[in-house]
């Protein structure tokens, strides 16, 4: 576009005058300013009160355009129409710059700069690019994802380029750092994220690597007025004097504290809330429609031993011709050391056997077994890539893998199978140091195991369209209603085997086109420790300890609504007592 035209010459000088002014902030201190602004409108807030330009902000792909006059008014470098030149002249504190609109051109001190890089013609206004200019005035931007909107904070400086100062030693060869900050706006509702922005500085420069705040609350959720105070320490030990300023929360809900963490708090984070009457709530709650696949074609074998086995010997043997998983959690509860062997037998007379190890995660030997189960669970759901081979020859027995333990170790290995052709694999305890040659003295033990048996499904995959969401809906695993456990069979007593929470099944979730919405999960069988991973990315829950129903609800993952699918992966691990729930809530656009 070019611009030629008188009359649109003397439009763009009408722009530089015809902005409306904001009104002054009287509780804000002149040298600072702070700017919240939205793309696409023409609402914007400077220093908590509101201002209307008579243009929109305008965004053209990742740069934001503003009016230059109105934005010069706001931060107090001059903007100015020269009839002379016919330019459009900007001083700022670090540069002199002239718009030449009619040639498209830009100079910076001289030097000629993009025009279209610096700035745009937007309904005849100029408009200037807030990351290009920032460097030339001082100021600092940055983008509030949550709120859709760009902050510019702007600390003016006097003559000798250091920032004002309160204090009269300044002129030291060390001087105090200042505490300083002001509230986005005047008041808030209870319940909304309260904006801190930081005015603190140091006059030497030097950082300020300690703050201390008092009364500061991401969000209020009570009306009255609240005192937030800060103090801020120097790398050399000089602390600032307390620097306070009063807040109003109007009574106005904006959000519940269980809302607002659905909204604000980061992932990972406990949700709390009053559980006993959230769960009325939670009941009921819709579950979506979805499409349900058991994979059978890899057989679950489970074992799960008690502490109090009482002697060496076979646990369990189970025969595989194809896929297979194997999940294990052993305890030595011997008073010596043993071994802990997976054997692997090929009885053909004449093939080679080949054993492929597509998956596994493992918890060696150690005392804390059974306090870090998950981390077995973790380590198999990251390892989905991994292929490793083992070869038998006919009519020989071979160690798949093999561990000492001492008294009070356990062990957790969960690991995906595939054989060429038929294999025998037991799970026997031994003498230290003993090799398959010594199988022959070892007879299978008569014991009561925890969970023993062979289940014909180890992989459920579900399917849900999450686009139409309009209210939360509710996602259950392990209720034996909407997801009934996996029964087998125990392939030693010939007996039905019950496995009560699914150890060892791959849960693996996918949402089509989800809406934007907190994903939730809440332990609603009692204990809870495991991973859960989601698009990728293993979280583990909690990342510490336990989590149990009265704890509340960890908050997952937050989707932004553009993602095409949310796909999570969930296996229960030791420990973990079923149902658990996965809760959808979608979230609205806050104002």
């Amino acid at each position: 576009m070019t611009f030629k035209s008188k009359s649109l010459a003397a439009a763009i000088v009408m722009s530089l005058v015809t902005i409306m002014p904001v009104q002054p902030a009287g509780a804000v201190s002149a040298s600072s300013t702070y700017i919240q602004l939205y793309p696409g409108q023409k609402e914007a807030y400077v220093n908590g009160e509101q201002a209307i330009l008579d243009v929109p902000v305008q965004q053209i792909e990742n740069n934001l355009y503003v009016p230059a006059k109105w934005l010069g008014d706001q931060l107090g470098f001059s903007v100015e129409w020269n009839d002379l030149s016919g330019k459009v002249q900007m001083l700022t504190p670090k540069a002199y710059i002239e718009f030449d609109l009619a040639r498209e051109n830009v100079t910076v001190n001289g030097q000629s700069v993009d025009f279209h890089t610096a700035a745009s013609v937007k309904d005849d206004r100029l408009m200037v690019n807030l990351s290009w200019l920032a460097g030339y005035v001082g100021f600092k931007t940055a983008y509030n994802k949550g709120q859709l909107r760009t902050d510019i904070v702007y600390l003016k400086t006097p003559d000798s380029g250091y920032p004002e100062t309160a204090y009269p030693e300044d002129d030291m060869p060390n001087s105090r750092p200042v505490a300083k900050f002001m509230f986005g706006k005047h008041t808030y509702r209870i319940g909304e994220p309260v904006d801190y922005i930081d005015l603190s500085y140091d006059p030497d420069a030097e950082g300020l690597p300690r703050y201390e705040w008092s009364g500061r609350e991401d969000a209020f959720f009570q009306p009255g007025e609240y005192t937030v105070s800060l103090k801020v320490t120097d790398p050399k030990g000089n602390v600032s004097d307390e620097y306070s300023r009063r807040i109003k929360i109007v009574d106005e809900l904006f959000l519940d504290p269980f809302r607002y963490g659905l909204y604000y708090k980061p992932a990972g984070s406990l949700l709390k809330t009053d559980w006993d009457k959230e769960y009325a709530a939670l009941a009921k709650l819709q579950q979506p429609a979805k499409i349900v696949r058991h994979y059978e074609d890899r057989p679950l074998i489970v074992l799960e031993t008690p502490a109090d086995l009482g002697q060496k010997g076979f646990l369990y043997r189970e025969t595989v011709n194809g896929k297979a998983r194997l999940f294990i959690n052993h305890l030595n509860g011997l008073t010596e050391k043993a071994q802990l062997a997976i054997v692997v037998r090929n009885p053909s007379d004449s093939d080679t056997l080949t054993v492929t190890t597509t998956r596994k995660g493992e918890i060696k030997p150690s005392v804390f077994a059974n306090l870090i189960g998950s981390s077995a669970s973790a380590d198999f759901l990251i390892n989905d890539t991994q292929e490793q081979k083992l070869t038998v020859p006919p009519q020989r027995e071979v160690f798949y893998t093999a561990a000492d333990m001492l008294p009070g170790q356990g062990l957790h290995y969960i690991c995906d199978v595939e054989t060429d052709g038929e294999a025998v694999f037991s799970i026997v305890t031994m003498e230290p140091g003993e090799t398959p040659y010594n199988l022959g003295k070892y007879r299978q033990i008569d014991y009561t195991p925890k969970v023993r048996g062979t289940f014909s499904v180890s992989d459920i995959v579900w399917e849900a369209d999450a686009s139409k969401l309009q209210e939360a809906v509710r996602i259950s695993i392990g209720d034996d209603e909407t997801d009934k456990l996996i029964r087998g069979r125990d392939s030693v007593t010939k007996q039905a085997a019950s496995n009560p929470a699914n150890h060892g099944i791959d849960y693996r979730i996918r949402l089509h086109h989800p809406r934007k919405a907190a994903i939730v999960l809440f332990p609603r069988g009692g204990y809870f420790q495991g991973p859960v991973k989601i698009n990728g990315s293993v979280v583990m829950v909690p990342d510490k300890g336990g989590l149990t129903s009265l704890d509340g609800g960890q908050l997952l993952y937050r989707t932004t609504g553009t993602e095409d699918v949310l796909d999570i992966e969930f296996m229960p691990s030791e420990g973990t007592a079923l149902p658990v729930d996965l809760l959808v809530y979608p979230l609205e656009e806050k104002e």
